[in-house]
């Protein structure tokens, strides 16, 4: 999982105290860009929720996924 903190050193203290060999943390101090992440992160899943209900398949959800993986990629270049 990903989470926030701004201040460095206490942000690498609590990777060090929630990282276990079956989870992995990942730190960032950009808090518009994970938020921001998630959301689309959920507006891919509603769109595979989607494909699923109208039996479209595996094919048409991994459509929406790939798509949808694009699309985050594009957006985090354009914040940069």
């Amino acid at each position: 999982f990903v989470y926030v903190l701004q201040v460095e050193p206490v942000a690498h203290q609590v990777q060090a105290w929630l990282s276990a060999a079956n989870l992995r943390c990942y730190r960032t101090t950009d808090v518009v860009g994970l938020e921001l992440g998630g959301a689309l992160k959920n507006v891919i899943a509603i769109g595979c929720g989607m494909c699923d209900g109208k039996g479209y398949g595996a094919n048409g959800r991994a459509m929406i996924i790939t798509r949808g993986a694009l699309a985050c990629w594009l957006q985090s270049w354009m914040a940069l």
